[in-house]
């Protein structure tokens, strides 16, 4: 939601993510946590930035806010035409008659 109102937005540089945001945005990964030890509905293992990194991120970020904010705001344009209601539904469509549904 923040990415399609034009805000900078970081993430791991893994899964869904990754559909969405620029290589800029993304954040490399230090290693694998069960993110939810003891729940028994998340037994996987989730990426966890490289802290490091990802500070010196913020850092090039807040140097250059225009830029940034500038890059956000056009990546927000192509996140709300790619992922609109009528996309989306297009995109779930033509999965069904791929599939035979």
């Amino acid at each position: 939601e923040a990415l399609a109102r034009g805000e900078v937005v970081l993430a791991a540089n893994e899964g869904s993510w990754t559909d969405y945001l620029p290589p800029e945005f993304l954040l490399p990964i230090a290693k694998y946590e069960h993110p939810l030890p003891r729940n028994p509905y998340h037994a996987g293992l989730g990426p966890v930035v490289d802290t490091e990194k990802a500070v010196d991120k913020l850092h090039t970020i807040i140097d250059n806010l225009d830029d940034w904010k500038a890059r956000a705001r056009e990546r927000a344009l192509e996140v709300r035409e790619r992922f609109s209601a009528e996309s989306v539904k297009n995109i779930l469509l033509n999965a069904c008659d791929r599939i035979g549904i």
